[in-house]
């Protein structure tokens, strides 16, 4: 028995793109076929031991609803997307949990690396980035993703706002 690429996608709450992604880097085989569903056009199955794979890996990275941490603040995080592959990429963010967010993240790429977080207030959010960020070695790539030259100069960059800033610990 099979199940299409996108009836797997569906019934996990997985985006089909990423699905296929995460397929690869576990090593699960996929195979083309035709759907008369998709007007007998060629997509990508799974075998039922495969989907059983991906099913049981993905049960671990469950959607659940962020809670917030003491006092109700958010995080500003910093991860590495890719560290095997690139690891001078990053993404600054805030979160009301960082691990929340790194599962959803993992559900893309596995190998997401939390470098470091900050208790901070939503609306110090733009500061941060940008004081985080206004430094030569460190150019925008899209949005809240960076390559950085050194990545010790992002963690003292943020070290240092967040020490101005009135404590929320």
């Amino acid at each position: 028995m099979t199940i299409t690429l996108r009836a797997l996608a569906s019934e996990i709450h997985m985006d089909k793109s990423h699905l296929r992604k995460l397929a690869i880097r576990l090593g699960v085989p996929m195979e083309r076929a035709r759907d008369p569903e998709c007007r007998n056009q060629e997509v990508l199955t799974f075998d039922e031991d495969g989907a059983t794979r991906i099913r049981e890996y993905r049960r671990g990275f469950g959607k659940t609803p962020d809670a917030a941490p003491e006092g109700g603040r958010s995080m500003l995080y910093i991860v590495q997307l890719e560290p095997d592959r690139m690891p001078e990429r990053i993404k600054l963010g805030i979160a009301v949990s960082v691990d929340s967010r790194l599962q959803d993240y993992r559900c893309a790429n596995p190998h997401v690396h939390l470098l470091h977080s900050w208790p901070c207030e939503r609306a110090w959010e733009a500061a941060a980035i940008a004081a985080i960020t206004n430094d030569p070695t460190i150019t925008r790539v899209a949005g809240e993703v960076y390559d950085v030259a050194y990545l010790r100069v992002v963690q003292d960059r943020g070290d240092t706002f967040f020490e101005l800033m009135p404590d929320l610990r």
